[in-house]
């Protein structure tokens, strides 16, 4: 099931300390995030889901002007 792919990959994030949540700042801009799914076979060939949580892609680069 992908959610207890999810599961597994958030729980890696808290064992880690990854991450910590913070309140948002007015002037900074947040950044997305989407998460990516993969079915890979194990050696037996049994199906095993795999999630990855990713930063989102942004076009910052096109915001900017050659003025």
């Amino acid at each position: 099931m992908p959610c207890s792919a999810m599961q597994e990959e958030l729980s890696k994030f808290i064992r880690n300390n990854v991450w910590f949540l913070m309140p948002r700042h007015r002037k900074r801009t947040i950044i997305g995030s989407k998460w990516i799914f993969i079915n890979k076979f194990d050696e037996i060939g049994v199906v095993v889901n795999k999630a990855r949580l990713m930063r989102q892609p942004t076009n910052f680069g096109s915001q900017v002007s050659d003025s």
